[in-house]
């Protein structure tokens, strides 16, 4: 009862408010500074995203000639640290807005599957994957639209990974985990991206104050 009285309830209820964005970098800022870091656990502003996917989606239309820009069928997206899916979602709404002016609503349901099969997103932590993934579900379904039928394009995985490695076996409770790894490195692999747009984690690289060839080739 004393964590749920701590919680303000003027910040969950003002204008574009979303919890969820913040809750694991505030919570992990208060519970553990030292993991937040580790793991690059720091959010990105709505408004700062809404001005790079408008600004991206400018550049597909004048740049790359994709009058449909996010929502055209050959452009393929990649959020590589998507935390819990500020960026897909944002892209989303930017598309089917575009697909209602020019459509009508009822392009909003087909737009939005249509989509989904065109992004995809990475994220090494559960707790934002988890979030990310019932996000993008919930938005897709509630615009009337099918989920593709691989599942939704949200990976837990570390971008950083090589699309190389021998893909883990983890135990049987889990295995759709070892499979959404699986289907990551075939992202890694096979898929041509068009757009990669995110907030990259930060602190991922730690060197040895001794380390002097690597602190060199760093430019440090």
């Amino acid at each position: 009862m004393r964590t749920i009285a701590a919680v303000e309830p003027a910040e969950l209820t003002r204008k574009d408010a979303d919890p969820w964005l913040y809750f694991y970098e505030d919570f992990l800022a208060a519970y553990d500074r030292k993991l937040r870091n580790d793991a690059g656990v720091y959010y990105t502003p709505v408004e700062v995203v809404r001005a790079q996917v408008n600004l991206v989606s400018e550049l597909l239309r004048e740049k790359f000639g994709k009058v449909d820009a996010f929502a055209d069928r050959d452009v393929t997206v990649l959020d590589p640290a998507t935390g819990t899916g500020t960026y897909p979602l944002s892209i989303l709404d930017r598309g089917l807005d575009a697909a209602e002016e020019t459509f009508g609503t009822g392009m909003r349901a087909s737009t939005a599957s249509e989509m989904a099969k065109n992004m995809h997103a990475f994220e090494p932590l559960v707790g934002p994957y988890a979030v990310a993934h019932l996000k993008l579900s919930k938005k897709i379904l509630d615009e009337g639209g099918p989920l593709p039928v691989d599942d939704l394009h949200v990976y837990l995985t570390d971008t950083l990974e090589s699309p190389y490695t021998v893909p883990r076996q983890p135990p049987l409770q889990v295995s759709e985990l070892g499979e959404d790894h699986r289907r990551a490195l075939r992202v890694k692999q096979d898929t041509p991206v068009l757009v990669c747009i995110g907030n990259p984690p930060y602190d991922r690289q730690h060197i040895d104050p001794d380390d002097e060839e690597t602190i060199r080739k760093d430019g440090g």
